[in-house]
């Protein structure tokens, strides 16, 4: 860094995901879980939704759980993306586990917030 310029991210950033996604995306996950592994276990107090996904689950079983499994890794790639992207901006190590486990939840629409971070930081830094 030259001099005079100054980390740019405050060691306890932490950003959460607006609250539609903070419902809708763990929802879905566990939905699409329900759907893949145990069907017939949605409630039906979920109406269309969860018959729409209990009849997914039971009628095109491989794919939903090719889809499922998809999503969970592709969580856990980002979960350890955004960790990875908060300790190499400096952030504290406990607020990178927090990173680590809100995308590991959220997905995108947490590590998005962490990469707009690191881009403002790195254009502050030129």
């Amino acid at each position: 860094m030259a001099a005079g310029k100054q980390q740019t991210t405050p060691k306890d950033f932490f950003v959460l995901p607006s609250i539609v996604f903070l419902i809708l995306v763990p929802s879905g996950l566990i939905l699409t879980g329900m759907s893949a592994f145990a069907p017939s276990s949605i409630p039906g107090v979920l109406g269309p939704l969860g018959q729409f996904a209990r009849t997914l689950g039971e009628d095109y079983s491989i794919i939903v759980k090719a889809v499922c499994v998809v999503a969970l890794a592709l969580h856990v790639i980002e979960a350890i993306i955004a960790f990875r992207i908060a300790r190499n901006l400096k952030i504290q190590f406990s607020t990178s586990v927090k990173w680590f486990l809100l995308t590991f939840v959220m997905g995108i629409f947490s590590l998005r917030n962490l990469l707009k971070q690191k881009n403002r930081a790195s254009r502050k830094a030129k």
